[in-house]
């Protein structure tokens, strides 16, 4: 498995895997823990300004003491440690499900189904340029066979908008210049636009995933598996 999924050219004529693998437990694991990174960018981005506001007042003489800037701001680095701490569980158990998902959606709805190679649904996050539309790509092409019933998919797209426009802030924030006040104002200011960006990029990905695994597990009976009670989802379409 582990082989497969690193292997960004996989032989054309690689078969479904038979075996469909449920996704609810894996879902809502990636759910949770989306939601959790979510709650730390809003955490980070209110805690950066109100530094940011600590320093202005200080430049003025009328705000903190250095030591109390100093411990504001050790505060500021030990939430963006804890953020991320939490933030690669949720890449990791995100991954795990849309691996599992583009496997199953293959079984489905055959390989023709799916336009990008097995090892592309891994590989296409981290290659650079291609990154920018391969995993919207195969999201899409999961998202339309795992449904029983035509669908656009317009949701993965606007998902895919919100979080390409958020990653896009995090590198650009990472690249201000100017003299270090206005730096640091403009470095915080976009980190209080990232924040409604990336909640609605979580929430639209909590979708997506509530949808797909729902979807899948509900058609499981269609490939030998057990019944949409047994993998805990309700079969109610969305």
């Amino acid at each position: 498995m582990w082989k497969s999924m690193f292997e960004f050219a996989p032989d054309e004529e690689a078969k479904p895997d038979p075996q469909y693998r449920p996704l609810a437990g894996l879902g809502r694991g990636a759910m949770a823990l989306i939601g959790v990174a979510a709650v730390m960018i809003v955490v980070e981005g209110v805690q950066g300004w109100r530094l940011y506001g600590s320093v202005t007042a200080f430049l003025a003489g009328q705000g903190p003491s250095p030591d109390d800037l100093i411990a504001a701001a050790d505060n500021l680095i030990g939430l963006a440690v804890v953020s991320l701490l939490l933030g690669l569980p949720a890449i990791v158990v995100f991954l795990m499900w849309f691996w599992r998902a583009r496997l199953n959606a293959e079984l489905l709805g055959g390989p023709e189904s799916q336009r990008m190679r097995r090892g592309w649904t891994i590989g296409g996050w981290f290659c650079p340029i291609v990154n920018l539309w391969f995993p919207c790509r195969i999201m899409l092409d999961i998202y339309r066979t795992s449904s029983d019933r035509p669908r656009m998919g317009a949701v993965v797209g606007v998902w895919w908008i919100f979080t390409a426009v958020n990653y896009a802030i995090q590198v650009g924030a990472r690249f201000v210049g100017g003299d270090p006040l206005t730096a640091l104002h403009t470095y915080f200011v976009l980190g209080l636009i990232q924040i409604p960006i990336a909640l609605v990029a979580a929430a639209l990905c909590a979708l997506i995933i509530y949808r797909i695994s729902r979807w899948q597990d509900a058609r499981s009976p269609l490939v030998g598996v057990g019944s949409v009670q047994e993998v805990g989802l309700g079969a109610d379409g969305a």
